[in-house]
């Protein structure tokens, strides 16, 4: 769990996150985040390294611990069964965010930013987070 928590001590942190179980138990799967006041559920589904980076600075945002509902983030390629029965057991999935797959490696950053966003765009429109500071409509990467 360390590893995915660069900005804050692990410890502040402990009673927030949840780690759900993956195939081989050595990684996890993923993590389910928050669940202190009730709210709605969210998956975000995605493969590394997009899925790790996107983890990554959402653990990292200062105001998780008042975020309401659920946030599950599960890498794709390393979840079980048991893993979608620990998820499942909140009951109902509002929302599943997929996340963008890493592609080529001159897309990596644009990827790891849209899926970031679309994550917090999701937990706005639901009412878990404010909202203050995130663009609703997602950005255009590219150009026509």
């Amino acid at each position: 769990m360390e590893h995915f928590l660069p900005r804050q001590d692990a410890q502040d942190l402990a009673h927030l996150v949840d780690v759900v179980a993956s195939k081989s138990g050595a990684e996890p799967a993923g993590y389910r985040l928050g669940g202190h006041f009730s709210g709605p559920s969210i998956v975000a589904l995605g493969h590394d390294p997009v899925a790790g980076a996107v983890f990554e600075r959402l653990l990292s945002v200062p105001t998780l611990a008042w975020m309401r509902g659920r946030l599950s983030l599960v890498f794709s390629d390393r979840i079980c069964s048991r893993g979608w029965t620990e998820i499942a057991q909140d009951g109902h999935v509002n929302q599943t965010v997929l996340l963008p797959i890493s592609g080529s490696p001159k897309r990596l950053t644009t990827n790891i930013d849209a899926g970031y966003w679309a994550v917090l765009r999701t937990c706005a429109y639901l009412g878990m987070i404010e909202g203050r500071g995130i663009q609703m409509r997602p950005r255009q990467f590219g150009g026509n």
